[in-house]
């Protein structure tokens, strides 16, 4: 086969492999039997021609298609040479932009930050200046209140403990005449007992003339 090909590229030898593999394929099918290749004379003839209309078949892409790969691998040679290049230097320039912006917007966080600190210790310094002013303000009116408040408690407090003095002697002198009235009902109930046992006493004793005044008239009378 390689006498009746000649010389030829790689990629043209795989080709006539696919195309001649169906030819050779179905003489193998044909003369195999038993494990073993058996191929008559017909079988040979029909195997040639197979192979001498396939290599005929193949004559355009041998001559069109070596020219067509020089062609498009130069082609491919020569923008692998330069797109690189035209890549590398526009992703340089991006790079470079991109560097320059991140400086500058860097430089404009600063000083943004810079000022923005600047309003707000202004704002601060103002804010306690309104802050003390204003205590300052509030507080003397509250001062007054306050110590007129507590002048009134105090005095509050002075009736409080005038009010509790005198009821402190109330309950003193209630409590002494309470003494005195409990001293005078153990008198009188101790009076009222003498005097009961006296009455009963004398009614016994009034109890017994009378008795003693009958048993007499009665003896009398007989």
């Amino acid at each position: 086969m390689a006498q009746v090909l000649g010389p030829c590229t790689p990629w043209e030898t795989r080709k006539s492999t696919w195309i001649l593999a169906p030819a050779i394929g179905s003489a193998r099918c044909a003369g195999c039997s038993g494990g073993h290749w058996r191929v008559n004379q017909r079988q040979k003839e029909d195997l040639s021609l197979s192979v001498s209309l396939t290599v005929y078949c193949c004559l355009p892409f041998r001559t069109a298609l070596p020219d067509q790969y020089q062609e498009d691998a130069s082609d491919v040679k020569d923008m692998s040479k330069y797109k690189p290049h035209i890549l590398l230097s526009q992703e340089n320039t991006q790079i470079r932009d991109l560097q320059q912006e991140n400086r500058e917007l860097w430089v404009s966080l600063e000083e943004h930050q810079d000022a923005l600190e600047l309003i707000m210790s202004k704002y601060r310094k103002q804010m306690l200046q309104l802050m003390v002013a204003k205590k300052a303000v509030d507080a003397e009116p509250v001062l007054k209140a306050h110590q007129s408040h507590s002048a009134e408690i105090e005095s509050q407090i002075d009736r409080i403990c005038e009010m509790g003095e005198v009821m402190r002697k109330a309950v003193q002198v209630d409590d002494d005449q309470f003494c005195k009235i409990q001293e005078k009902l153990a008198q009188l109930e101790l009076e009222n007992k003498e005097l009961r046992e006296l009455l009963s006493i004398s009614s016994e004793s009034l109890q017994v003339r009378k008795e003693n005044s009958v048993d007499t008239a009665s003896q009398a009378i007989k």
